[in-house]
Order: C-alpha cells, then sequence, then structure tokens
C-alpha cells in the first residue's frame, strides 16, 4: 500500500473528494513519469525492461525503445511486455540469429523474411528451416 505524502495529507482537508483524488493520482502518475525518464535515462535494457514489466506493468514508447538496443532484450519486451510483435521489436531482435528464430516462433508465430535472413548463415539457420517446414506442413487450408 503507498503511503500519502505531506502535500497528499494537505490535501485531505479539502472539502472536493473528486479534486482530492485527481490530485493525488495526478502527482504519482508525474512521479512514474519522471521515474521512467529517469530510469530510461541511464539505456541499459536489461533495466528498461525491469521497469517495464514490473512498474509499468504495459508497454511504453520510451521503455521500448531502450530495450531495442539490445536484441535479447527486444524479443523479451516482445513476448512478455508488448504480448505482440511490432517492426520495432522485430528489428532488434534479428540482431542475434537465434533471438530472430524465438521471435519468429514465439511472437511472430510465422516465419517471415526478416527473421529468415537473421538466422541465415548460422547455427541456427537449419533450427528455422525445420521449424518453417514444420509450420508450413501443419497450417491448415481451408476446403473450397
Amino acid at each position: 500500500m503507498d503511503f500519502l505524502t505531506e502535500e497528499e495529507v494537505i490535501l485531505i482537508g479539502l472539502d472536493d473528494p473528486i479534486k482530492i483524488i485527481s490530485e493525488i493520482m495526478g502527482n504519482r502518475i508525474q512521479r512514474y513519469d519522471k521515474m521512467r525518464e529517469i530510469i530510461c535515462s541511464f539505456n541499459v535494457a536489461r533495466v528498461a525492461y525491469w521497469y517495464a514489466q514490473n512498474v509499468d506493468k504495459g508497454p511504453n514508447d520510451l521503455t521500448r525503445k531502450v530495450c531495442c538496443t539490445e536484441g535479447f532484450w527486444a524479443y523479451q519486451y516482445a513476448l512478455n511486455v508488448d504480448h505482440t510483435a511490432r517492426n520495432d521489436t522485430r528489428t532488434a531482435s534479428c540482431e542475434l540469429p537465434w533471438t530472430a528464430f524465438r521471435y519468429a516462433e514465439n511472437v511472430d508465430r510465422r516465419p517471415t523474411n526478416e527473421t529468415r535472413e537473421a538466422s541465415n548463415g548460422s547455427g541456427w539457420n537449419r533450427d528455422y528451416q525445420e521449424w518453417e517446414a514444420i509450420y508450413w506442413f501443419n497450417l491448415k487450408v481451408p476446403n473450397r
């Protein structure tokens, strides 16, 4: 439970409860925005990912931008925070062949040209090709 600050305790003496609540929430939102800016100013992807997952409990453009500086954290951000594929996280994940493969498998849930090219020529190429063959083999084609 959050404790009230001294400013918030003074506001309790006001007559309008709606104004009190909006003032308190406005102050807290401003504090979270400032905290996010400070955390992201360090430009450490692991810390920005932690903040997005545990404090924001959701995606934010600022934390996503910092996470996209490293392929692994971009993949983790897309998988666990965004819960969807985005071009910026896919491009960042394709810096490493194994995160490109995992991004295609777990986030896109389908092969893409970008992830295919990123895994090409690496030890993950064979795994990617096997997974892609299984994907296309198991794809259900509707009856006409």
